[in-house]
């Protein structure tokens, strides 16, 4: 029988770990099609152009997913952070999404997420400790 050696590296940006994500990629892509991932950024800026809000996401196999987003505590609650999701989503439509998801924890914004119609499939208690993690969707497109 063939040694196998199993080795753990403390840090994230070890080779290996960059030949992990490529090869699972490739396997995916053998397996479904390419998923086209384009990311995208979107900022908010006050009159003076300080940045006051934004969202990271991406968009692949007709998904929208925000990976981030964030809005000054001080702009809060005045329609900064709806705007920017009603961008993300018409980016997303832009580009052909049917359906968007995000996660966001019980500390952050699930009432926010939930008034713009997304919807919790699946959470994870006591993520971080005392708290939740909240996994939540929203169809864009009622069309194939």
């Amino acid at each position: 029988m063939n040694q196998v050696t199993i080795s753990v590296h403390e840090n994230d940006d070890a080779p290996e770990g960059f030949q992990i994500v490529k090869s699972l990629v490739a396997f995916n892509e053998s397996v479904a099609e390419s998923p086209n991932k384009k990311a995208f950024t979107i900022s908010a800026k006050d009159k003076g152009g300080s940045l006051i809000g934004g969202i990271n996401g991406y968009t692949h196999w007709k998904w929208l997913f925000i990976s981030s987003l964030w809005v000054t505590n001080e702009h809060k609650g005045q329609g900064v952070g709806s705007r920017l999701m009603e961008m993300a989503e018409a980016v997303a439509k832009e580009r052909g999404c049917q359906n968007a998801w995000l996660d966001t924890f019980s500390f952050q914004a699930l009432p926010f997420y939930k008034k713009l119609g997304y919807a919790e499939f699946a959470h994870l208690e006591d993520y971080p400790p005392g708290s939740s993690r909240h996994f939540l969707r929203k169809k864009l497109r009622t069309e194939n």
